[in-house]
């Protein structure tokens, strides 16, 4: 198990790890109260909102894990037996070199909300740099290349997918977008990944497409847009209309007869 030196955890999270673990699971526990050393404030929040439940790693769930390695249970054989260690001299997206090597070989992943791990947030920490400097980091995209590297190596590509959120995940608002944007395109571009792989992932997909960086936010923000009125939306059906209603407003789906008995527009 790996704690930040100055974070610290409830008493039993360690044990409860245990409890949810077995040969092939990954037991992540969600539970997360951050601290923030400025203002002296406690916020409840989580490592995976939402997140409840099972699923096995493939290329449609692989970016259901995210960038932490503080809130899981590491097996000792599986780390030296591939020899997975943290990249040396990588101060940022170090974590998710190491997760996603594990992940491969312990792909069933068990969310539970359990006892809570105390995160404190500095000014001064790797996070607060980059937070300060309006900057997206490179480091991922190395970290992105190793994966690549590494899954490639063992035949994963296909069965897993990439964690392409190492690539797509920023703000939108850091004063090197566009710098970043082209660096990460053409870093695509040199590993040759192939497109049946990037095609799985329709975020990933809409970036080697885009332009420029603006392009693509603007798509970005379609996608997920999308993606939140699926689950957030109630559909009533009625005679003539499907009526759709969404965060106050309502829509009409009209529904058109035909000479077979009906049918829909």
């Amino acid at each position: 198990y790996f704690l930040d030196s100055d974070d610290w955890i409830d008493l039993g999270y360690i044990e409860e790890l245990v409890r949810k673990s077995d040969k092939q699971n990954t037991a992540i526990n969600t539970n997360r109260v951050l601290f923030n050393t400025k203002i002296q404030e406690r916020i409840t929040t989580s490592f995976y909102p939402k997140k409840n439940g099972s699923f096995k790693l493939n290329p449609c769930s692989i970016d259901n894990l995210s960038f932490y390695v503080t809130n899981s249970l590491f097996k000792y054989k599986i780390i030296q037996k591939y020899s997975i260690r943290f990249p040396i001299g990588r101060s940022n997206a170090e974590d998710s070199d190491f997760l996603y090597r594990y992940i491969c070989f312990a792909p069933y992943i068990i969310f539970y909300q359990g006892s809570i791990y105390h995160y404190r947030q500095r000014q001064d920490s790797t996070i607060g740099y980059i937070q300060q400097s309006q900057k997206i980091p490179l480091e991922p995209l190395d970290t992105f290349k190793s994966i690549y590297q590494w899954y490639q190596h063992y035949d994963f590509l296909y069965k897993y997918g990439l964690p392409f959120k190492l690539i797509y995940t920023f703000s939108g608002f850091e004063i090197n977008k566009q710098e970043y944007f082209h660096t990460a395109k053409n870093l695509i571009k040199e590993l040759k990944i192939p497109s049946a792989v990037i095609a799985k992932n329709h975020i990933m997909r809409a970036f080697m497409e885009a332009a420029d960086m603006d392009s693509f936010l603007y798509k970005r923000l379609t996608l997920n847009t999308n993606i939140f009125k699926r689950f957030f939306r109630i559909r009533l059906f009625h005679k003539n209309y499907n009526i759709i209603r969404l965060f106050g407003y309502t829509l009409y789906e009209k529904i058109a007869s035909n000479a077979n008995g009906g049918g829909r527009d």
